[in-house]
């Protein structure tokens, strides 16, 4: 069903019959160069891979894992791909952000001033 079809990931999935209906300078437009994984893609586990700083391991359902730089990484498709360097950073955010994390940065920064 071409309705289901237009749902799919488009970074996994080409279905054939939704670029029928798309024009093809759209299709051009859209497309990008795909980032490089540099000295990070012969890395073959996610141990070796994430011990490298400036390396994530990335897991996708429809391929198998890969090492990618962090900063490639950034620019995969997130609802494809799980790579554990971004969602430790994301979970350091939001912890940064949380309201007992913001009492006590204000707290440490009001005995800093008072110094």
């Amino acid at each position: 069903m071409i309705e289901d079809a237009k749902k799919l990931p488009p970074g996994v999935y080409v279905c054939d019959k939704l670029k029928e209906e798309e024009e093809p300078e759209t299709i051009i437009e859209e497309q990008e160069e795909p980032p490089s994984n540099d000295h990070c893609e012969p890395v073959k586990s996610s141990g070796e891979c994430d011990a490298i700083s400036d390396c994530t391991w990335c897991k996708n359902s429809a391929v198998p894992p890969e090492c990618w730089l962090v900063e490639d990484a950034k620019k995969l498709p997130p609802g494809v791909y799980v790579c554990d360097k971004l969602e430790e950073e994301e979970e350091e955010t939001q912890e940064a952000h949380s309201p007992i994390e913001v009492v006590k940065a204000f707290e440490e920064q009001e005995r800093n001033s008072s110094i």
